[in-house]
């Protein structure tokens, strides 16, 4: 498998922190390009698939829909809900019960 060559550019304030990265590779014996590798996974693998980011665009779509992510506090959840329009919170119940008719399939499937 061949190496693929990708260059990124940095802001002159943080080249002690690039140093700082470089010399830790080195003693580490471990490649600049190994090490950086490394942490762009870790990063996918934080704010991969588990955790989207919106895009500017899709505030703009009139059929977005953005809520509290599903571990915030009781408090945040509720102030989210009084802010709906009659319609915007039926269909948010609908999506209540969806999400709780998943986690009792899941919860029958876990037991088997």
């Amino acid at each position: 498998m061949s190496n693929i060559i990708k260059s990124f550019s940095f802001k002159e304030d943080k080249l002690q922190i690039i140093q700082k990265f470089d010399a830790i590779a080195e003693k580490e014996k471990k490649k600049f390009s190994e090490l950086l590798v490394e942490q762009i996974e870790d990063y996918v693998k934080k704010h991969g698939d588990g955790n989207p980011a919106f895009t500017l665009d899709q505030f703009q779509d009139k059929n977005f829909r953005a809520c509290p992510a599903f571990y915030r506090q009781n408090q945040d959840w509720y102030s989210y809900l009084m802010s709906l329009s009659k319609q915007e919170f039926k269909e948010a119940w609908q999506q209540r019960n969806t999400v709780l008719n998943a986690f009792d399939k899941a919860d029958k499937d876990r037991l088997k």
